[in-house]
């Protein structure tokens, strides 16, 4: 009987151990511990293709110039017709200027004048040579109509008063060029000497401008020839200003640019334009749809 309780304890505890063998799995099962199998690298992922740009909105309008596209727009600048620069005609020293810069003159006006005591003495000098040889032509005239001089006394002294009047000229210019007139109405923009400096011959003194007769330069395609041309009327808006002004095309460069096919077109101002100053710039509202 006891033998019999025994065996059957053995067996129930058997059968627990399998049970909880059967729960872990096969893993428990096995002893050794093997590799599992390896899987194929996934495949790279193919490339993202690259958005479609947006479409393009065309040239867009500047500021301020609403009607008017980029292609319509050309850069202007306000040109005087008449602009030089004033260079010293003799060498010598600087001692007064009527203008300043900035300020205005009319034609025939003096600007500057120089130290010409010099000149002024020799030209006193050379006129009075110059009396003297006519006072000697005019004695020996009347002695030849008597026969007393020879012709060639005569001669010598025509040639002697000529060459002197011809001193007297030569003076007059000299003293001439020691003030330096303006040339015509205008605006002084620039001074390049001060009042009691030395100067050579050539020397910059003063740039003028004509403030009075403006144009308007700007250099455009010269495909627009078939539509642009003398007499079109045009608005040009000047940046300093901020206002517009009418132009009318006066003039055509006389050629086309080669190299980047355009041409230098010349306009002038219609209507008061006071404020303006050359060297202003803007842009030249061009429009031939109207």
């Amino acid at each position: 009987m006891r033998n019999l309780i025994g065996t059957a304890a053995l067996a129930l505890l058997l059968a627990g151990g399998a049970g909880a063998a059967t729960a872990a799995g096969p893993e428990a099962l096995s002893s050794p511990s093997l590799p599992s199998p390896s899987l194929p690298a996934p495949s790279p992922a193919a490339p993202s293709q690259p958005a479609a740009p947006a479409p393009s909105a065309g040239p867009a309008v500047p500021d301020g110039v609403p009607g008017y596209g980029a292609g319509r727009l050309v850069r202007a600048q306000v040109v005087s017709r008449d602009a030089t620069q004033l260079a010293s005609p003799m060498a010598g020293r600087v001692v007064s200027m009527s203008v300043r810069d900035g300020e205005t003159f009319e034609k025939g006006q003096e600007l500057l004048s120089f130290d010409c005591a010099l000149a002024e003495g020799q030209l006193g000098k050379a006129r009075t040579v110059a009396e003297k040889t006519r006072t000697v032509l005019a004695a020996k005239q009347r002695l030849e109509k008597l026969g007393s001089v020879s012709p060639l006394e005569l001669a010598v002294s025509e040639a002697e008063a000529k060459e002197a009047q011809a001193d007297v000229r030569l003076m007059e210019v000299t003293v001439g060029r020691c003030r330096v007139l303006a040339p015509y109405a205008g605006r002084v923009a620039g001074v390049q000497v001060r009042t009691w400096q030395y100067v050579g011959e050539g020397q910059p003194l003063l740039d003028i401008v004509d403030h009075k007769v403006l144009e308007v330069e700007m250099i455009v395609p010269s495909r627009w020839l078939g539509w642009l041309g003398t007499g079109y009327r045009f608005d040009v808006q000047i940046d300093e200003t901020g206002k517009r002004y009418t132009a009318e095309v006066v003039r055509l460069s006389g050629k086309v640019d080669a190299a980047s096919q355009s041409i230098k077109v010349y306009a002038s101002i219609v209507g008061p334009s006071t404020d303006l100053l050359p060297g202003m710039s803007g842009r030249a509202l061009l429009d031939h749809a109207s």
